[in-house]
C-alpha cells in the first residue's frame, strides 16, 4: 500500500490500448518499485525479532502489505508480459533497420557505379569539346588565309593585264579563292554549332553530376546506422526516393 507521500501512480493501461516506448517503459518500472517495496515490507514483517515489531509495520500494515503483493500478481505478469512485447519489438526493429541499412549501401553502392559513368561521359564531353574548338581554329586559320588570297586576287584583276592567258589565270584564281572562302565558312558554322552543343552537353552534364554528388550524400546519411530509426514509412520514402534517382540517372544517360 502506497504512503500518502509517494507520488500518483502511474496510470495503469487498458487491455487493447496501444503504447507509447516511453509509457510502456515508465509502467514497468513503476510497477515493477511498487512490487519490490511490498516485499520489503513482507520480509522485515518476517525477519523482525522479537520486542523489535515497533520497527516494522504492525499486523494490520502487514497484512494490508500481502494482499496487495497478491492483489499486484497479475500486474507482475502483465509487466514481464510487457517486457517480452518489448524485446521482440526492439528485435524487429532491429531486423527492419539491418534491412534498410542493407538496401541503402547496395543502392548508393549502385548509385556510385552510376556517378562514375556521369563522370566518364563528362570527361568524353570535354575531350570532344576539346577537339571541336581544335577544328575551329584551323578552320578560321583557312577561312582568314582564303579571305587573303581573294584580296590578292582582286587587287590583281583591278591591274592591267600583261596577256590575255595572265588575265584568265587570275579569274580563275579569284573564283577559287572565292570557292574556298565561301567552304571555309560554311565548315565554320557547322563547327561552331557542334561546338555550342558539346557546351550544351558538357553543362548537362556538369549539373547531373552535381545533383548526383548531392543525392550521394543523402543516401550515405541515410544509410548510416546512427540516423536509422524504427520509422518505416521514413525507411520507405527513403528507398523509394533512392529508386526514383535510379531511374532518372539511367534516363539522363539513355538521353545522352
Amino acid at each position: 500500500m502506497a504512503d500518502a507521500a509517494d507520488p500518483p501512480a502511474t496510470p495503469q493501461p487498458q487491455r487493447g490500448q496501444a503504447l507509447t516506448k516511453q509509457q510502456l517503459l515508465a509502467y514497468i518500472k513503476k510497477q515493477k518499485a511498487e512490487i519490490a517495496r511490498l516485499r520489503g515490507l513482507v520480509d522485515a514483517k518476517e525477519a523482525a525479532p522479537d520486542g523489535e515489531e515497533s520497527r516494522v509495520p504492525d499486523a494490520a500494515q502487514g497484512a494490508a502489505a500481502a494482499a496487495a503483493t497478491e492483489e499486484l500478481k497479475p500486474d507482475s505478469e502483465r509487466v514481464a508480459a510487457l517486457e517480452r512485447q518489448l524485446e521482440a519489438v526492439k528485435a524487429r526493429a532491429r531486423e527492419v533497420v539491418a534491412d534498410r541499412v542493407s538496401k541503402a549501401r547496395r543502392q548508393a553502392d549502385g548509385f556510385r557505379k552510376q556517378h562514375s559513368d556521369v563522370a566518364r561521359q563528362l570527361d568524353e564531353t570535354m575531350m570532344q569539346l576539346g577537339q571541336e574548338r581544335s577544328e575551329a581554329d584551323r578552320l578560321r586559320a583557312e577561312l582568314a588565309a582564303a579571305r587573303r588570297a581573294l584580296e590578292e586576287a582582286s587587287s590583281a584583276t583591278a591591274e592591267p593585264a600583261a596577256a590575255l592567258e595572265g588575265q584568265a589565270a587570275m579569274e580563275s584564281q579569284l573564283l577559287a579563292a572565292r570557292e574556298r572562302a565561301d567552304a571555309a565558312e560554311g565548315t565554320l558554322a557547322e563547327a561552331e554549332a557542334r561546338r555550342i552543343e558539346s557546351e550544351a552537353r558538357r553543362a548537362e552534364a556538369e549539373a547531373g553530376r552535381e545533383a548526383a554528388i548531392r543525392e550521394l550524400e543523402a543516401l550515405r546519411h541515410a544509410a548510416d546506422p546512427k540516423n536509422q530509426g524504427v520509422d518505416s514509412m521514413n525507411a520507405d520514402a527513403a528507398s523509394g526516393a533512392s529508386e526514383r534517382l535510379s531511374g532518372e540517372l539511367s534516363e539522363s544517360k539513355a538521353e545522352s
